[in-house]
């Protein structure tokens, strides 16, 4: 779980950086396709989807090297994601609308607001994955 929190406040950091990065610097073409992913998955679909929508964004930003290391970080994840989904149910519909104001204030070139809806998103998928690793019991 240590290594999990360590992980996510350095997702945060990157993710807000390219994100904010990318309002000014994306063309309107890929800000108009992120559009494709409004589409709310089913639970089987859900790790792909959400990898997909995280690293769409960090594309987006003109720095290669921060959008290597934010890769690399949301690469990680899929492993933490897959152990909390079999812990709880989820009900996606929220996570897609968050996901979809974080597209509305990309495609708005609105960094501020942008910056600060994928903070949030990230760390209340912090408090969901870390609740979720925590009930799970460990076997030696």
């Amino acid at each position: 779980v240590s290594d999990a929190t360590d992980l996510f406040e350095f997702r945060v950091w990157l993710e807000e950086r390219c994100v904010r990065s990318a309002c000014a610097d994306a063309a309107d073409e890929e800000l108009r396709d992120l559009n494709k992913l409004r589409t709310k998955p089913g639970k089987q679909g859900f790790v792909d989807y959400n990898r997909n929508f995280h690293l769409a964004l960090i594309e987006l930003a003109p720095n290669r090297r921060l959008v290597e290391a934010a890769r690399e970080v949301i690469e990680q994840f899929d492993r933490l994601v897959v152990m909390s989904l079999s812990a709880i149910e989820w009900d996606f519909t929220p996570l897609v609308k968050e996901h979809g104001a974080i597209i509305d204030a990309l495609q708005d070139r609105n960094a501020t607001l942008a910056g600060r809806l994928v903070v949030q998103h990230v760390k209340s998928a912090k408090k969901r994955v870390l609740g979720a690793l925590s009930s799970q019991a460990v076997v030696p």
